[in-house]
């Protein structure tokens, strides 16, 4: 599983380092931590990266930011349901 820390997530999706902060802080993000020794840090996975990354596009188009989340969740589950039930076939 490949981990990113917040400056790639932020290059990657165009959110600023503080928004991600921010939404930790607000509860609407949660982040893994990974303790380096003298310090901890946030990682995010792949699939977190894609997520953040699609909300950040629906608030590009007008959704607020709890309901560009809400929505990106909403098709990160409708795309795995339909993983699952080609695998059925």
């Amino acid at each position: 599983m490949d981990l990113y820390g917040i400056a790639v997530v932020s290059w990657e999706t165009g959110i600023h380092e503080s928004s991600l902060r921010r939404w930790e802080e607000m509860g609407l993000i949660s982040p893994a931590r990974v303790d380096l020794g003298k310090t901890t840090v946030r990682v995010y996975t792949s699939e977190e990266v894609a997520l953040l990354g699609r909300a950040k596009e629906l608030m590009d188009g007008g959704y607020k930011l709890r309901k560009a989340l809400e929505i990106a969740e909403l098709e990160v589950e409708l795309e795995a349901e339909e993983g699952e039930d080609s695998d059925d076939e």
